[in-house]
């Protein structure tokens, strides 16, 4: 998976692009890629359609393995 930043900018894709096209603020969008995890699925969508990528090829949640009990 690739994080957001890294496929934003491998397109071309300015900040201010990304929230123009979001309907955000260029601070929101800068603390989406600082902190993917907060991203609401809707938004998330728009993304991966303004991007044109599988949101699943993001790197939008970071999924630790299971703490195994003793």
């Amino acid at each position: 998976m690739k994080s957001l930043r890294s496929v934003r900018e491998s397109k071309g894709v300015t900040k201010v692009a990304m929230a123009n096209a979001l309907g955000i603020t260029e601070k929101t969008y800068s603390a989406y890629e600082k902190n993917p995890g907060c991203i609401k699925i809707d938004t998330a969508k728009k993304i991966g359609e303004f991007l044109s990528v599988n949101v699943s090829d993001l790197s939008l949640i970071h999924i630790s393995e299971p703490t195994r009990l003793a």
